[in-house]
């Protein structure tokens, strides 16, 4: 029911086998990055028709969730406040937001904040516990009428000042059926 992206993580916490040493060489530096794609080209001249075979490769290592990151770029002149996003960060539970202030799209200020450590987190849901509270009762109350509609994909619409949900029929997904099997 939830879906959210992460911008990146903090390289604190995982092991050094894993992160490896070319990784902590160029941790903070942005060049490395740059550089890294200059020889990136797209190939504009292919044919628009043509589909592209899709391989998954698995790779990689699991990320403990605490290291997520959200980054946010604001001019210098204009402060991120946390109402700008508490919301975001409580419903992933991405504790870490790191902004980056700029003039005139230079870079000057970069700040991080632990948003569990300054209990920003707790502000949040002490706050606004009845209005939560009230959210856990239609995601249940939607779980419950889907699963009572035999419901696999739905759609839920505010019409006429109340929730609707309504069966999604069609075959259009996301993602090819070849693709979605492999997960069945």
């Amino acid at each position: 029911m939830l879906r959210f992206e992460v911008d990146a993580y903090l390289s604190d916490g995982i092991p050094d086998a894993i992160a490896g040493p070319s990784n902590q060489d160029h941790r903070d530096d942005l060049s490395f990055l740059t550089s890294s794609l200059t020889n990136l080209k797209l190939d504009s001249s292919s044919s628009r028709n043509h589909t592209p075979d899709l391989q998954v490769k698995r790779g990689g290592y699991k990320v403990p969730h605490s290291s997520l990151i959200e980054l946010k770029t604001r001019s210098q002149n204009r402060r991120i406040q946390t109402s700008d996003v508490i919301y975001q960060l409580w419903f992933s539970q991405v504790r870490n937001l790191i902004v980056g202030y700029h003039y005139r799209g230079t870079l000057v200020r970069i700040e991080q904040t632990d948003f569990e450590k300054t209990k920003e987190f707790q502000h949040f849901e002490r706050g606004r516990g009845s209005v939560l509270r009230k959210l856990v009762q239609v995601v249940e109350s939607l779980r419950t009428a889907m699963k009572g509609g035999k419901m696999e994909k739905a759609v839920l619409l505010f019409e006429n000042n109340s929730l609707k949900l309504y069966q999604r029929t069609g075959t259009w997904d996301a993602l090819p059926q070849d693709l979605i099997s492999k997960w069945d």
